[in-house]
């Protein structure tokens, strides 16, 4: 997963985010990197509860997000305008990497 986001021809900065999503059907994996300033790509991946240990790779779902996933993708996304974009000139990518969202219950943020 790590060499994912270096296959694209936008810039990256290394940095990234996972979100792991229990749904009805069966568990997805969102990996969402930060490429070319202010845009994040995103590969997704699929395991029913049947076959869980069979991850398989979604390319089709690479479109898609889930209401739920979304605050998510809001945290990430306001941390990233106040660490990095707000402070072009230096940017905090350890202030970045430090404010989360904790695992369990969606609405459980750590700062």
């Amino acid at each position: 997963w790590v060499t994912i986001p270096k296959k694209t021809s936008l810039p990256v900065y290394q940095h990234a985010f996972v979100i792991i999503h229990e749904a009805r059907e069966g568990v997805w994996v969102l990996l969402f990197w930060w490429t070319g300033g202010e845009m994040l790509n995103r590969s997704t991946w699929f395991a029913s509860y049947d076959e869980s240990e069979r991850l398989q790779h979604q390319p089709e779902s690479d479109r898609l997000v889930c209401v739920w996933e979304l605050e998510i993708v809001l945290h990430e996304r306001k941390a990233w305008i106040d660490h990095i974009l707000c402070n072009a000139k230096n940017p905090d990518f350890e202030g970045y990497r430090q404010n989360h969202v904790a695992p369990g219950p969606i609405g459980t943020e750590v700062s």
